[in-house]
């Protein structure tokens, strides 16, 4: 995550052999140039490691959110970065609807794979069944 990707509201990534584009709403695109702001980030990476000039990686990232898991008194064997990626899929199906954008954002090339990371539960199921008012 650089300065200039926010600036631009989106970054690529080359992940599993092909480009990928990580798009920003506007409004983390503010939250995070305020981020920079506060911080004296002009340019360049923003979150930056232990060694000075390179990347957080994600084990560090994955270290943190157990952090904030353990804090928050949520049980750490539950939380997974890769999580976040079904929960944005689950919550974009559900207030855009649109699997094939979706699929463009995540980076997948079938729409199989998209459908696994935005199945419901039963539970779920029965609700959306009761918006239908029948």
């Amino acid at each position: 995550m650089t300065v200039q990707a926010i600036t631009d509201g989106y970054t690529q990534i080359w992940n599993k052999g092909k480009y990928r584009y990580i798009y920003f709403s506007e409004s983390l695109c503010m939250e995070l140039m305020e981020y920079c702001n506060n911080s004296g980030i002009n340019k360049g990476i923003i979150f930056i490691g232990r060694k000075e000039e390179k990347v957080i990686t994600s084990a560090a990232v994955w270290k943190g959110l157990k952090n904030i898991a353990k804090e928050l008194g949520i049980p750490e064997d539950t939380v997974f970065p890769h999580s976040f990626r079904h929960l944005f899929a689950k919550n974009y199906m559900e207030k855009v609807g649109d699997i094939t954008e979706l699929a463009d954002i995540l980076g997948h090339s079938r729409l199989e794979t998209t459908w696994i990371y935005t199945k419901t539960t039963s539970a779920e199921k029965r609700k959306r069944l009761e918006l239908l008012d029948l």
